[in-house]
This record gives structure tokens, sequence and C-alpha cells, in this order.
């Protein structure tokens, strides 16, 4: 059913609610219950599942994951089974599609034009909106694409142009403003009523002051954006500046850690997925400093019409460790080392009445495929 550009915001709330994992609660715990691993050899039509840098659920155990390679927009249908304990979670990849490209005769894509990072599906237009985190030094922007579940595009969500690196860049190519290298659009995900569509780079903008990657123990600020319906689409209403932790590792030189993933809890609540690249150095087994964040909007400053936040005044989102991942590496029990995890979900329900949450990595083009189950433990 399409949205009626008037649609009256109970009914995009509930047609939400009926698709979203019982209760707001907020999270307290997360505990390890149990992970599925497929191999990276493992082949699926025709070659290897690479990069799945974002999940969504579509119904039951279907869900959708797009891959982050940078010469087409690829995505797949999954099946996520995770029992009714989460102790023996199964994962299987069954369709693989194509994102179109809405501005080619083909619907191709150029090579290095986009890097799809986040995905998220409205299930009362039945339709998916997705991020391209882009690079910096491309001369392609970040984007967002409206699409229908088969790849083909609908429309286009405007992005303030804050956001587009190509703009101003002198003639040896250095940035004036936007998003630093490779530090695009990570995280998409509606609230739960439908109510708002969050997303976000990874890390600073050029014109917000220095990047957690520019190492000492930078902090990043990054921009989360709330989006509201607006007609057939979303547009930005709102922004809040999240402080993306600093590297724990300040020896090596490079490196550093980015805002990787949001999940909506409630309208002003999310979690937020930390990750560090590359690896923290001389760490076996590989650590990626993997932490899960619980954040806040209601008492944060709205940074829409800040031009930058460098001398800006402003209240950034609360944050509250929930998760790292660090502790949960053991021989026995644990997970075979911290990966890049880059896709967080709520699943269904467990049969104790907790809520689960589930974890897929990017493989990086050459790790195996990890998916960890965690048991919700809500806040006192």
């Amino acid at each position: 059913m399409a949205r009626s550009p008037l649609a009256p915001a109970a009914l995009l709330a509930a047609s939400f609610l009926t698709a979203a994992p019982a209760g707001a609660q907020t999270v307290g715990s997360l505990e390890l219950v149990g992970q599925a691993v497929v191999p990276f050899s493992q082949p699926f039509d025709g070659g290897p599942v690479v990069g799945i840098s974002g999940l969504t659920h579509l119904a039951g155990d279907t869900y959708l994951g797009i891959s982050d390679v940078t010469d087409a927009a690829p995505f797949y249908v999954l099946t996520i089974d995770i029992g009714e304990d989460g102790t023996a979670p199964t994962l299987a990849w069954r369709e693989r599609r194509q994102f179109r490209n809405p501005h080619t005769a083909d619907g191709t894509w150029a090579d290095g034009s986009l890097d799809p990072e986040a995905i998220a599906y409205d299930p009362e237009a039945d339709v998916v909106y997705w991020v391209s985190e882009s690079r910096g030094g491309t001369n392609t922007p970040v984007f967002m694409l409206k699409a229908k579940t088969d790849g083909t595009p609908i429309g286009e969500v405007a992005i303030n142009d804050k956001y587009d690196h190509t703009r101003g860049q002198t003639a040896a190519g250095a940035l004036t403003q936007g998003i630093f290298g490779s530090a695009g659009f990570e995280s998409l995900t509606f609230a739960p009523d439908g109510s708002a569509l969050f997303a976000a780079p990874e890390d600073t903008l050029v014109q917000d002051g220095p990047s957690s990657k520019s190492g000492d123990g930078a902090t990043g600020h990054a921009r989360i954006i709330r989006y509201v319906p607006h007609g057939d689409t979303f547009a930005a209403a709102a922004e809040y500046v999240y402080e993306v932790s600093p590297r724990e590792d300040t020896t090596s030189g490079d490196g550093a850690n980015s805002l990787v993933d949001l999940l909506a809890i409630d309208d002003t609540t999310l979690l937020a997925l930390e990750r560090e690249w590359p690896d923290t150095p001389g760490t076996t087994p590989p650590s990626r400093n993997i932490k899960i964040f619980e954040i806040g909007l209601a008492d944060a400053t709205d940074v829409r019409d800040v031009a930058s936040l460098a001398e800006a005044e402003f209240t950034p989102v609360t944050k509250r460790l929930v998760l790292d991942l660090d502790t949960l590496v053991a021989a026995d029990n644990g997970v075979d080392g911290v990966l890049s995890y880059e896709a967080l979900i709520f699943g269904p329900d467990l049969a104790d009445g907790r809520r689960s949450l589930i974890m897929l990595n990017d493989n990086d083009g050459e790790r195996d495929n990890q998916l960890l189950v965690f048991a919700v433990n809500p806040a006192d």
C-alpha cells in the first residue's frame, strides 16, 4: 500500500508497530546466547558473499542484507533462524538482488561511484531505503535512495549540501567540507512507530573540526540526522551530535573508531555500534574494539542550522556503554575474535520473554561471516 501524501501519523505508526519487536524498554545489558558462522569460502550464486554492512527485517525469519562493494549495489535475502532460545542460530543466503542506478539507462554503477552501507525497510509502503557512504577523493557524494524490494529505484531522499564533499574542493583535490575519506553514511534505522528515520555518517564532517581519524586520542563528532515523513518520502527535521570514542590504541599512527550502525529503540533512544579500523595492532585473535552504546537524543542540542561545530556550543547525545565485545572473546564459549561487525538488528522475542539482538560482521572480502545472537536484559 503506497503512503498517501497526507497519511496521518497514527496510521503510519500502527503499520510499524505490527512489525516491531515487543516493548520499547531501554537496554540494560546483553547476554551472548548463540553464534553461527558461514565460511567465506562457501560460494553462493557463483561467488562468495562480500561485505554485509547493514541488516533490516522483512518478515518472519527473512531479512535483507546490503553489501558494500563499490562497483555495484548487491543486496541479499537472508534467512536468520534463532530458534526458541537463540542458542543454535542458523544463517543462510536465499537470493542475491541488485539495486539499480536511477541515473543510468541500464541501471549499472561506475566502479567507485558508491559504497552501500545501510538499509531500512518501510513495511507500510513495502519499500526500502538505503544509503551510500561514498568516499572522499571521489566525485560522488553521499546519497539515500528509495527502492522496491526487488531493487527497482523509486525516488531519492534529499541530503543537505553540508554532507557533500565534492563541493568546494581545491584545485589539488583537498576537501573543504562534507565527509572525510571513507567516513560517510553508515547508519539507517526507523523508529519502531515509523515516526522517524535516523541516518548518520561515521565520523566528523570536514567543516566540523578534527576527525577521530586524526589520531592521538581524538574524539569525532558525527551528526545524527532525524528524518520525518514528508509526502511519500522523508525530510530532515533535526540533527544531533554523537561523540565518536577516541581510538584506544594510539601507538600505531593510523586507524580510528567510527559510528557504523544505529538501531532505534524508540523515537529518542537508540543503540549505537562503534568499531575500529583496521584491527588493533598486536591482538590475537583480531580485535576491532567493538562497543555497543545506548544513546539518548531527548536533551541533545538540535544543530541542524549550525554551519560548523568547530566553535559552536552544544549538548551531545547521552551515551552509556552496554557491551564491550572484547570481553566475550574466549577459547571455549566466547566469540572467535571480534571482527568488523557493522549490522545490528532486533530479532524475535526469545522463549523466556526477552528480546533478541542480532549482529553480523562485514567480512572485509576475506573473512568468515559471523552471526551473534544476544538476549536483551532490560535496564532497571
